[in-house]
């Protein structure tokens, strides 16, 4: 739950925290909050979790998936792949 709704252009699912008193949103994306991260200095930032996409009705897409989101500064796409094989490998 968020309380700002983004990472994405689809349209969040909103919810209402009845002790808090104000409306949340079930995130679409975690890059938002990596990116923030990123900005005040770590340079490795990762999530594995649920995003909830509001589509619509409609029998094709599922509204919620899981997701592995990383981020890594001062890095080449040739260590992002070796990162990405070793992590489909089980390391």
């Amino acid at each position: 739950m968020n309380t700002i709704s983004g990472g994405a252009v689809t349209k969040p699912f909103i919810t209402y925290h009845n002790e808090l008193d104000m409306n949340l949103f079930m995130r679409v994306a975690p890059e938002l909050y990596h990116k923030m991260l990123m900005a005040g200095g770590i340079d490795r930032v990762y999530e594995t979790g649920c995003q909830f996409w509001n589509e619509g009705i409609d029998l094709t897409p599922n509204p919620e998936v899981t997701t592995c989101e990383f981020y890594i500064a001062y890095t080449s796409y040739h260590e992002l792949m070796e990162i990405m094989e070793k992590l489909f490998r089980g390391w």
